[in-house]
């Protein structure tokens, strides 16, 4: 890849995942009924529904990003340079399926940014992340949270 320098604007990649990763992440659905303690076969259904949206699965304490540095690296080398190049930047919204030791088993575009470069950045860089599980009466879960990822050319 080559780096121009003098007439491009310096470029900036930024993730947000929720006030810098601080917060909870959005619930992908509200749930139909009240919340029970889901089990494992549970979890392992809701993960494997293929329906277009994930379901709802309870957690009172969410997942934390572990790894925001290595986030944010990521997401600057994860940036298609021809896009960057060009100005193009956007916000991905995407799924990501987080099991009970806070590993990302899967990660799909709910939201696209309307560039399939980023489109596909974003679910590579979900790939990276890593988080500390949640829980639901403290114990572990694998929930489905959803987190907009940012890329953006700036000063």
């Amino acid at each position: 890849m080559t780096r121009h320098s003098s007439s491009i604007a310096p470029l900036a990649a930024t993730v947000l995942l929720l006030a810098a990763c601080s917060e909870a992440p959005t619930a992908p659905v509200v749930p139909e009924a009240a919340p029970t303690p889901p089990t494992e076969a549970a979890v392992a259904a809701e993960a494997n529904t293929g329906d277009e949206k994930p379901r709802f699965i309870p957690y009172d304490t969410p997942p934390r990003l572990q790894n925001a540095q290595d986030v944010r690296r990521a997401l600057q080398e994860l940036y298609p340079s021809e896009l960057k190049e060009a100005g193009v930047g956007g916000v991905v919204n995407v799924w990501l399926y987080i099991d009970e030791t806070g590993a990302v088993q899967e990660a799909r575009v709910s939201r696209s940014s309307g560039a399939e470069g980023l489109d596909a950045a974003a679910l590579e860089l979900a790939q990276i992340m890593n988080f500390e599980s949640a829980k639901h009466r403290d114990r572990p879960v694998a929930v489905w949270v959803q987190i907009p990822v940012t890329f953006a050319v700036g000063r």
